[in-house]
């Protein structure tokens, strides 16, 4: 996802990114904290998400066995773009599995962190329009396979000198291959229940092709 200009981010919260007194203030690493807000910010939008595709698809919410996945990378990215410090990215991804089906709904949004007043910057948001939403029929799946990717990002790095190191960030996840390939992408915390949908949609495949 790229963005033409910063200008059409909108701003949601403020972050801490600076500790000290002034002239003293030093840059601190935001990640922890910023996984939280995108995090929390994702699962408000949640509901809009799930009227996409209860007004794209036939869901009945109560029986469909459902799955909701985000991933934000585990550190934020040191950049020097004018007034903005940091950016991140985030995904959230919906299962919902039927009887003889799953609807994928796949949604990627753009933050970045510009300088505020005082030790605290403007979160801010980009993305959530363009979304992937298929109905992608079990015995059409040909593979359920594992995903990881990994990127080298310039960060800030631990301790009173703020500056810059390089650091591995990585995706991961697994991919639904029916014609063409879905991606499922999760952070850490989601190992587990990535597993668990991994397990049912295999277990749906099986079914249906006995």
């Amino acid at each position: 996802m790229e963005v033409e200009s910063i200008k059409e981010y909108e701003k949601f919260g403020k972050i801490r990114i600076q500790r000290g007194v002034w002239p003293f203030r030093r840059l601190i690493d935001p990640s922890e904290e910023m996984e939280m807000e995108v995090e929390r910010f994702l699962k408000k939008e949640k509901n809009r998400f799930n009227s996409i595709v209860q007004n794209t698809f036939d869901v009945d919410m109560d029986s469909a066995q459902k799955y909701e996945f985000y991933f934000v990378p585990s550190r934020v990215r040191r950049v020097s773009q004018d007034a903005t410090v940091f950016r991140t990215n985030a995904s959230a991804t919906l299962l919902y599995l039927k009887a003889n089906s799953l609807i994928y709904f796949e949604t990627e949004y753009l933050f970045a962190i510009n300088k505020g007043c005082g030790s605290s910057g403007d979160m801010l948001f980009y993305g959530g329009k363009d979304y992937a939403l298929e109905e992608i029929y079990f015995n059409k799946i040909t593979t359920v396979g594992a995903y990881h990717k990994e990127e080298m990002i310039s960060i800030v790095s631990p301790g009173c000198s703020s500056s810059e190191a390089r650091h591995t960030v990585s995706e991961d996840g697994f991919t639904i291959r029916a014609g063409e390939n879905f991606k499922v992408l999760a952070s850490e915390k989601y190992r587990s229940e990535l597993n668990d949908a991994r397990a049912a949609i295999n277990n749906k495949i099986s079914q249906i092709n006995k």
